[in-house]
């Protein structure tokens, strides 16, 4: 038993330190004036359609596609860590889902409004639904990951059981 507390134990320490640098990676980038943003937005999408036009796929991303993705993504990571979270620290996950699905939702419209705060940046209502999809994603992401853990880990109904041996 005290095997498994430190290993839960372990997941949680894990689990949150990686839900905090996200968080502060999210800001991070939030904090940054406009030019600066725009320029790492321009190096990403030359670099991401230079990597399509090596692979010879004719697709050509735009810089404003590649920065609401870039939103998308980070928050999706934001959902999914906030559920694993969630797993790891209350035994009925499922009951608990309005917990990370209402940060997830408060934490994009603090961002935006911090956002208005720093030179060049605006906050929009449309960023804050794109990174709550974002949330949303994540969050439907772990539960599909749980389930899988669950059915993987079920064991075998001992009367179907043949032994073969």
């Amino acid at each position: 038993m005290l095997r498994q507390e430190r290993s839960l134990l372990i997941w949680r320490i894990i689990v949150t330190l990686c839900f905090i640098a996200t968080l502060l990676f999210i800001f991070y980038n939030s904090s940054e004036i406009a030019y600066i943003s725009g320029g790492k937005s321009l190096v990403a999408t030359k670099w991401i359609n230079g990597v399509f036009e090596k692979l010879n796929i004719s697709l050509v991303l735009t810089e404003h596609f590649v920065r609401k993705l870039a939103h998308f993504l980070e928050y999706t990571l934001l959902g999914f860590l906030m559920f694993v979270m969630l797993a790891v620290y209350v035994k009925r996950y499922i009951s608990h889902l309005s917990v990370p699905l209402f940060f997830g939702l408060l934490t994009p419209v603090l961002d935006e409004s911090f956002q208005t705060l720093v030179k060049g940046r605006t906050g929009q209502v449309t960023d804050v639904l794109l990174d709550f999809s974002g949330v949303f994603a994540g969050v439907l992401g772990g539960l599909f990951v749980m389930l899988m853990i669950h059915i993987f880990r079920r064991k075998p109904n001992r009367r179907r059981r043949v032994n073969y041996y």
